[in-house]
């Protein structure tokens, strides 16, 4: 059927008037059941957040300008905040910057489409403009001062901060309000080695290890209680021991709850993850790329030092990639990098060990080769930071030479062995270079320390083993093995702990060696503990050979002490023989005289041999059973994690 035509009246029904009508009826129903008059405004327009935003801008300029009409210690008036809108500086400087030196963070700019939805917190990443001094806190009975908590929140920023720039509450009010204990965290990181009181350092201690446990148990994470567990697995507590290091579960924690909130998308509050009770998390892309890229760098080495197959990070890292593209990022993309490359190559590892026992010799040369080739792409950037975590990652894949499978021939293992040694010595060197430079050792992580106790133990062993190499004086050796302890010792917060125990042991077995065989180098018995496993086979070596050296230290003491007092005796008979005539047996003052001892030699009274110092009386013979859980002289080692 064709279509009907409209009538007139339907066409003078859809008349401009009648539409006109219509309109402001439906529009002006609240005001016709208010009865009262309406007027419609036709230029009226809806005020967005932008203009908003703008009119704020305008109204605090206004202000600024009443109260301070010369300017705020002479400087210009026409100063405004920060918009997001505009471009943030450029941070190309950061790059010539030394690792030691921290440098402002240059957060990547949003979209004014982000702009426009974002809560404020995520519009301003910048600190705001402090209104006063900083407030002091008190920790139970120790309270830190304002001035004291900035020059620790500087301190940190300055020495520690470049290692892991992931801090957004730069501001010590700010950040104690986000987040208390992110706060006390970062005042400890400062205090292990600039504190001003040490009373105050342990009570920090004392606070963390029971607060953090407790604050990790919410199932709803926030960023910054994932930035404290972050540091503290960076930088532990120093009460922590080589199995018992709480850094393993601390970082499985983090990695979970992070991606909970959809950190590992890239992408500053996910829809998609900010949901029920994390709808109130608020934080940018770049915060989001930055904590997850951290999150992995730490997650890939811990699982390297405790010995257990590593996690997985292989995930899509375009948007994180793109939300860090300011080149302040440069060290933390490339260190991302460099534990990526070495995920794949634990994994490859684990899966052999877990198969065959242990990879081939052939296998391990062809990762290091490809790492050889690759790692101008991966380091980016040329720092102290990413040179020495460089020579630490090519020391992690050679130290599975020494657990390959021997099908090689002997000389191709004794190259192996020393290409391991090389890498150790020249990290070893590197980092006492740098510390003495720019204190690189002092404000280094734990996971460099664990590194360096690797390299420690190869450098030792093998100057003291039958594969030693053939160009090394003995007082090369003994100065290189010196420098081995010494790096350890370096590493040290204070008395007792992980680093100073480890660099004891080290340095006497090394006083020691000449009481003991030499060491036969070989594939050693903990290819199960893949990365960690090195350095457990050479302190089992190091246990055994201390025991063995105590047991001959005292049978060759008890011989020379007994030997001395058969002499002494002898030697008091024999002047009593040569002595003149008493009167009633008791002698006369010339005979007493005479007999006085004139010599050291000729002792009138026998004393047991006066022994130099003990080699072993700074061993804590404990750590054994305690870090270890070695039990006797057969090396088993129990309890392991």
């Amino acid at each position: 059927m064709a279509r009907t035509p409209p009538s007139a009246d339907a066409a003078s029904s859809a008349s401009p008037h009648s539409e006109d009508r219509t309109r402001r009826n439906v529009a002006c129903v609240n005001c016709r059941n208010s009865k009262i008059s309406c007027v419609v405004d036709k230029f009226h327009k809806r005020i967005t957040k932008r203009s908003k935003l703008e009119q704020l801008e305008q109204e605090l300029r206004s202000i600024k300008q009443v109260v301070h009409p010369n300017g705020i210690n002479g400087a210009d008036t026409n100063w405004t905040p920060p918009s997001p809108r505009l471009a943030y500086p450029n941070s190309s400087e950061n790059q010539s910057r030394p690792f030691t030196q921290a440098t402002p963070q240059a957060p990547t700019p949003l979209s004014e489409a982000a702009v426009a939805a974002a809560a404020p917190s995520a519009r301003l990443p910048e600190q705001r403009p402090k209104s006063g001094p900083t407030q002091a806190r008190m920790l139970g009975e120790h309270m830190a001062s304002g001035e004291d908590i900035d020059w620790y929140f500087n301190k940190f920023l300055q020495c520690f901060h470049p290692a892991l720039p992931i801090l957004q509450k730069r501001d010590p009010d700010e950040c104690y309000e986000a987040s208390p204990i992110l706060f006390w965290v970062v005042l400890y990181v400062t205090c292990r080695r600039y504190t001003k009181d040490r009373v105050f350092f342990r009570a920090l201690v004392n606070f963390i290890e029971k607060d953090i446990a407790q604050t990790l148990i919410d199932p709803v994470m926030t960023l910054e209680t994932a930035h404290a567990a972050l540091f503290l697995c960076a930088w532990p507590l120093p009460v922590i021991r080589l199995l018992t290091d709480s850094s393993t579960t601390y970082i499985s924690i983090v990695m979970t709850g992070i991606m909970m909130l959809g950190a590992h998308t890239g992408r500053g509050s996910h829809k998609q993850f900010c949901i029920g009770t994390r709808k109130g998390s608020v934080f940018s892309a770049e915060e989001a790329a930055s904590t997850w890229m951290a999150c992995c760098i730490l997650a890939q080495k811990i699982s390297t030092t405790s010995g257990h197959p590593p996690p997985s990070i292989q995930h899509d890292d375009t948007q994180c990639r793109a939300s860090l593209e300011s080149p302040f990022w440069t060290d933390l993309i490339s260190m991302f990098d460099l534990y990526r490359f070495l995920n794949r190559f634990h994994t490859a590892m684990s899966v052999h060990a877990s198969t065959q026992g242990q990879a081939t010799s052939a296998e391990v040369a062809r990762w290091e080769q490809e790492f050889e080739t690759l790692r101008p792409a991966i380091i980016q950037s040329n720092t102290d930071l990413t040179h020495v975590l460089s020579l630490t990652a090519l020391l992690e894949i050679q130290t599975f030479y020494f657990s390959a499978n021997p099908e090689a021939p002997p000389h191709v293992q004794r190259i192996n062995y020393l290409r391991a040694f090389n890498t150790s010595r020249s990290l070893i060197s590197t980092v006492l270079e740098y510390e003495s430079r720019s204190k690189f050792l002092t404000h280094a992580t734990n996971q460099i320390f664990r590194s360096l106790i690797d390299a420690a133990c190869i450098v030792t062993a093998i100057l003291y083993s039958t594969s030693a190499p053939p160009d090394v004086s003995p007082n090369d050796a003994n100065l290189l093995a010196q420098h081995a302890a010494a790096a350890l010792h370096r590493c040290s917060v204070e008395e007792s702990d992980l680093p100073h125990r480890i660099g004891v042991i080290v340095e006497t077995f090394w006083n020691v060696r000449h009481l003991i065989p030499r060491i036969e180098i070989g594939p050693r018995s903990w290819s199960q503990r893949l990365g960690v496993g090195t350095s457990f086979w050479c302190l089992e070596l190091f246990k055994k050979g201390l025991r063995a050296a105590q047991k001959n230290s005292e049978t060759a003491a008890a011989a020379n002490r007994a030997d001395e007092l058969i002499h002494a005796h002898m030697r008091t008979r024999h002047s009593n023989a040569k002595s003149p005539a008493n009167e009633n047996g008791v002698p006369t003052d010339d005979t007493a005289m005479q007999t006085a001892p004139t010599s050291v030699g000729q002792p009138s009274v026998l004393h047991p041999m006066t022994m130099g110092p003990d080699p072993f009386q700074e061993i804590d013979w404990t750590m054994f059973t305690d870090d270890f859980g070695w039990i006797g002289d057969d090396g088993v080692l129990l309890g392991l994690p």
